[in-house]
């Protein structure tokens, strides 16, 4: 594989901590829609899903608190 030197490297922390960023200064509230599907009890009481509509999909969590 050809690594292009040119292009910045980012350890998944730093991505991850950039698209916070991003997503929490650009909207006050935040509101998605779509089809819940995938649920999963978890014995810790979380519950994980996917949230998804015709194009694409979101994996979440609700937290247990």
């Amino acid at each position: 594989m050809k690594i292009l030197s040119n292009i910045n490297e980012y350890t998944v922390t730093q991505l991850n901590k950039s698209i916070k960023n991003i997503i929490e200064n650009s909207f006050v509230t935040l509101r998605v829609s779509g089809e819940v599907s995938q649920v999963k009890n978890h014995s810790s009481g979380h519950v994980y899903f996917t949230l998804k509509d015709k194009e694409s999909t979101i994996s979440a969590i609700c937290w247990r608190s």
